[in-house]
Formats: structure tokens, sequence, C-alpha cells
């Protein structure tokens, strides 16, 4: 038995469907135990009275009627004269009005084997019933049958009466008690009471158990989220270190160089002005300005667009020729390292209503990263698909670089994030955020797809018009 209690109060505390169906079927006991019991005490209490009927029909039997009962039988009648039969009977009555005057709230009725009125203390002006017997009351006390029903307030008992050993009741006798049920309603009311209180207090016990689950739960659930937010912020601020540490490094570097070969410049170290020489210096000291001013541009850029101040531009313009002008660009990048890129687009010209500037920085950024991490010889694809029924212009991105593994894909997206690929892990990191958010600005969308050693999908959506490029803007 300690067993099973135990095992039912640990099922108790792991289900709430079990708390729930536990609580509710103890309420249905307590309904149940409530009715059963107003029921029982109903039944005693007209037991009760009954008991009391059959006691007094004992008592008059076996007194009274015994006494007189050779008046009631009809043979005997025409035995005595008119005038002592009815003496005979007045004493009769009075015997039988002077044993129950002084019961409150009871009445007498006795019949003959006929079913007459012999004796009757009823007042019918109290009650509302029939004094005289059914033919079915009358059939049931024939056969020896005592009858108990009744009315209201009201206990009317009826018993067959039988003379010595005769198989015919020779008279009936029904005695009506008027009961008082205020200490059973008093009763009932109060168990009623006590079992409504009691399913009201388990019904509030419930609902501050739930109560307290569910704040419980939901502080456990606000303690989990602001754990996560503490190490979010915690990963951004090192993701913050480490971006500025990149972005050191890498305004230094193209700066040491503008420095270095403008000091020698500075100081003729090669000689004359005019020396060859002199013109490379130059070079280098612009090809490091400009990739400065790229990587300042990219900064800032991102730094608007994580203020919400970065705004872009909504026209029409050829896209052919802003690709065309990007691979140009690109094209001493790709021979240096030994990559191929192949374009596949429509043999049509497609027109873009989009930021045209912004587009071309999103598509060098793309493909500078592909350049990034794939390896020599290797290949990037940029296809342009069109979708005529959705009116949907997509530019996709493939390489067969390096990859990034999927617990990465989040880092590389996130503010100042970068995987941990140990490969050419050069650049602030800001490329493909930037990217992404430049898209979103313009109407467009952002899809990255990447798995470790097989390469990266990138893929962007825009709305299109197909039209001639007369009067476009041309870049």
């Amino acid at each position: 038995m300690y067993k099973l209690g135990k095992l039912i109060l640990s099922a108790l505390k792991k289900n709430k469907y079990t708390k729930v169906i536990a609580l509710f079927s103890l309420i249905l006991v307590i309904l149940f135990s409530v009715i059963y019991c107003n029921y029982s005490l109903r039944n005693n209490f007209l037991s009760s009275y009954r008991d009391s009927s059959i006691g007094l029909k004992s008592v008059l039997e076996n007194s009274i009627i015994k006494k007189y009962h050779y008046l009631l039988i009809e043979k005997h009648h025409i035995e005595y004269k008119n005038f002592d039969y009815i003496n005979q009977l007045v004493k009769l009555r009075a015997e039988l009005l002077q044993s129950v005057s002084k019961v409150k709230d009871l009445s007498l009725i006795l019949y003959d084997q006929n079913s007459r009125i012999i004796f009757s203390n009823f007042n019918t002006q109290d009650h509302d019933y029939e004094q005289l017997l059914t033919n079915d009351e009358i059939d049931k006390l024939l056969n020896n049958q005592e009858i108990f029903y009744t009315v209201g307030n009201t206990l009317i008992s009826i018993f067959p009466i039988f003379h010595e050993n005769s198989a015919k009741p020779s008279f009936f006798l029904k005695i009506i008690q008027n009961h008082n049920s205020s200490y059973f309603m008093v009763y009932s009311l109060f168990l009623t009471f006590v079992g409504l209180l009691l399913i009201i207090l388990m019904l509030i016990m419930l609902y501050l158990h739930f109560s307290n689950t569910q704040m419980l739960a939901k502080q456990h659930k606000t303690n989990i989220e602001l754990q996560q937010m503490k190490e979010a912020l915690e990963q951004e601020n090192a993701n913050k270190l480490k971006f500025f540490a990149s972005v050191t490094h890498e305004l230094r570097t193209p700066l040491n160089a503008i420095i270095g070969f403008a000091e020698l410049i500075k100081n003729e170290t090669l000689g004359s002005m005019d020396h060859s020489q002199y013109k490379e210096y130059a070079d280098d000291i612009y090809n490091a300005g400009t990739h400065l001013l790229a990587l300042i541009n990219d900064v800032l850029d991102f730094a608007k667009a994580e203020s919400s101040s970065l705004t872009v531009e909504k026209v029409k313009f050829n896209l052919n020729k802003i690709i065309d002008s990007c691979l140009n660009m690109l094209s001493p990048k790709l021979k240096e390292t030994g990559i191929s890129l192949k374009k596949e687009m429509p043999d049509k010209q497609l027109l873009v209503i989009a930021d045209p500037k912004r587009m071309k920085q999103i598509i060098i950024n793309l493909l500078s990263n592909s350049i990034k991490f794939t390896p020599k010889d290797g290949l990037i694809r940029m296809v342009i698909k069109e979708n005529i029924e959705k009116n949907l212009l997509t530019i996709e991105f493939h390489d067969n670089g390096i990859g990034i593994m999927q617990q990465d894909i989040y880092k590389v997206m996130s503010v100042f994030g970068q995987a941990d690929s140990g490969y050419r892990n050069e650049g602030t990191g800001i490329g493909l955020p930037l990217s992404k958010k430049l898209v979103e600005l313009m109407g467009g969308t952002f899809d990255i797809k990447s798995e470790a050693k097989l390469g990266t999908t990138i893929t962007l959506n825009f709305f299109y018009e197909e039209q001639t490029c007369e009067d476009l803007i041309d870049f």
C-alpha cells in the first residue's frame, strides 16, 4: 500500500493532466457522497416515522381494535340491538380519539372490511387528498401488503388488520403523520455547504498550484532567455573585440604601405624624382589608398545600416552593364588566384528597380568573398535566372571553396561574426551582413546555404522588368 501511494504521488507530480483528472475525480466523489448522505438521511428519517406508524398500529391492534373487533365485523351487527351497537361504536371512537389526541400532527382513519370509514379524526380542510382508499390500495391490502408513501411533508401508512386466523383482512387502518423536515433540511444544507466548500477549496488550491507552476515555468524561461542573452552579449562583445582587432590590422597594413612608399618618394631614396621606380611606388600608394577607402566605406555603411540611417535609391537600371563592370574590376584578382568565373544569364537586357551603386557594391562583396575562400584553380559560377510568372529575378553565387559548417552560418551572418575556418581569414567580417542589409533595403531577399568542404551558394531575389535599355543610367 505504501509503494502504491508513492507511485500515485510520483505520477501526480510528473503529469499535470493526472492532477486535473485526480482533482475532478475527487470532486465527483464529494458530490456523490453529499448526494448519498442526503439520500440516506432522508431514508432514515422516513424510516423512523414508518417504524413509529408500525408501532402505533401494533398497539391499537392489540388493544382498542381487539377489544371492539366484534362491533366491526359485519356478521355480528345483527346480534346487537341498534341502540347498543351505536353506544359501543361511540365508545370505540372515543377511545381511539383519546389514544391519539395527545399526539401532535397525527390522524387515524379506520375502515371496515368493505373499505367504509368507521372512524376518522382527519380534518379535510388541512389536507388536499382523498380519505377513501383507491382500488389499487385495496388490492395491495387484500394481498397482505403494507403501504407507505409521502405527500409533501406527510407520511401515509396503510395496514391490513386480521381478526384471529382469518385469511382476509377484517379492517384497514390508515395513519397520517405530518413530519417536521426542518432538521433534515438543515442537516442536508449543512452537508451540501461543506461539500461545496471542499470543492471550492480544492479548485482554489488547483488554481494556485497551476498559477505557481506557470509563474515558476515563466521565471525559468526568463532565466534561460536572460542566460542566452548574456551569452549572446558576451559573444557579441568578443566578436566586437575581434572585429576591431581585424579592422585595426586591415587599416594599418595599407597605411604602412602608403606611409612607407610616400617616405621613399619624399626622401628621394632612389635618386631624382624621374626615377622609374617612383611610378611603381605611386601605383602602390594608389592601390593601398583605394583599398583603405573601401574598408572605411564598408565600416561606415555598416554603421549606418545598424542605426537604420542607411538609405538606398530605387531607380531602373541595366543589370547587365553593372555585372560586366563588376567582372572587369575583379578580373585582375581572378587571374592572380587562378580561379575561373563562369557567368550564366539570359541572352537579353534585364531591367531592375533598385540602387545601382549598392547593387554593384553587393556583387563585388559577394564575388570577393567567394574568391577569398575558393582554392587556386577553383570555380565560381554566377547564375542569373528569371521567373516571368512571378516577375522575379534571381542572382546566385556558387563556389566550390571551403564552405561553412552549419553551426557557423549564423556567425558569418551576425554582427562582427567570422567563422573559425583558419583559411585566409583576413577582412573585417562585415561583407556578408552588410550585403544582406543592402539587399533587404532594396526590397530583395538574401539566402545562404553552405556545407563544409563542398562550397557555398548565396541567392538574391529581386523584382524586375524586361524592357530595352534606352535612357537608362549607365555605370
